[in-house]
């Protein structure tokens, strides 16, 4: 459902809200972009619960950003959760801004914005 790129490059994400062919739709997937920018054997990223990861973003420091039942989750680049973002209404997709200043979320039937720390 939802991809992006690690700040380098050289990783592509891919939220998997599949729950069809053996999908749990609670996965994000890491593929590596080889030398010839195709893409190698994907891995488990991360598991989120409760919720699926409709949309997600990632920063630049690399840390995924992503929609769960709970809020947003906050995970490092290497997958491990951070924090928690609470909504009051599931969250459904994010973004930031163009320098990363301030996040904007969205629910069924709202759109929040969250000012984030300086860089």
């Amino acid at each position: 459902n939802g991809l992006a790129f690690s700040p380098d490059g050289r990783t592509l994400y891919v939220s998997d809200t599949s729950r069809t062919e053996g999908g749990d739709g609670h996965t994000i997937h890491a593929y590596p972009v080889l030398d010839d920018q195709t893409l190698g054997e994907p891995r488990v990223f991360a598991e989120i619960e409760p919720g699926i990861p409709d949309g997600f973003r990632v920063d630049h420091r690399g840390w995924i950003w992503t929609s769960s039942e709970a809020g947003v989750q906050v995970l490092s680049a290497e997958g491990h959760r951070l924090g928690l973002i609470p909504t009051p209404q599931v969250c459904s997709n994010l973004c930031f801004s163009p320098k990363q200043q301030r996040l904007f979320i969205t629910s069924k039937q709202h759109l929040y914005a969250l000012d984030l720390a300086a860089r």
